[in-house]
């Protein structure tokens, strides 16, 4: 009797032990987390398919725009009188646009900059050159700037081409001078 009864207790321990055991196996599958799933691709993805360089062109432009706006804000103060200060900056800004269009020779943000820095610091070839690549990126019933008609017609001044600068002041006229230069 008494041993039977021990090995009965001792299989009913072991039992109780051996579904503890499975139960404990049960609960941890039941606490395990499965990793999460593998994040999306976001937007800096696509963003850097379509624009590999955007945020240096970017970064760029705002640098010559800056630039730009000094030396516009230096025609209408005695802020350099040689004119030396003016020039710097833009052969400075000239060289970041030139960077910038051959990270991309179709953006029109720097095509256009580029054309007035380049007219503007006395480079017309260059300007002639930024500022047509720039008209043929626009959609073809969409209007040329004012700005940048009267930098063209200027640069084909400055070459000695007349009946270009004219065709460019003409068309520069046809919309309105009043927003050149500013």
């Amino acid at each position: 009797g008494a041993l039977g009864t021990y090995s009965n207790a001792m299989r009913l321990l072991l039992w109780l032990g051996f579904v503890s055991a499975l139960r404990g196996r049960a609960g941890a599958d039941m606490y395990y987390e499965a990793p999460p799933p593998p994040k999306p691709p976001d937007d800096e993805f696509w963003r850097e398919v379509v624009a590999p360089h955007g945020d240096e062109i970017q970064m760029i432009l705002d640098k010559a725009r800056t630039a730009w706006n000094y030396t516009a804000n230096c025609n209408y103060s005695d802020c350099d009188a040689t004119g030396e200060w003016k020039q710097k900056l833009l052969d400075e800004a000239y060289g970041m646009l030139r960077y910038a269009r051959r990270l991309d020779p179709n953006q029109q943000d720097v095509l256009m900059l580029l054309g007035q820095v380049a007219e503007e610091s006395g480079r017309p070839a260059a300007a002639i050159d930024a500022l047509t690549s720039y008209i043929g990126l626009l959609a073809p019933d969409t209007s040329i700037p004012v700005d940048v008609a009267m930098r063209h017609g200027k640069a084909y001044l400055r070459l000695g081409r007349t009946e270009d600068a004219i065709r460019y002041f003409r068309q520069g006229i046809a919309q309105g001078v009043s927003g050149y230069g500013e």
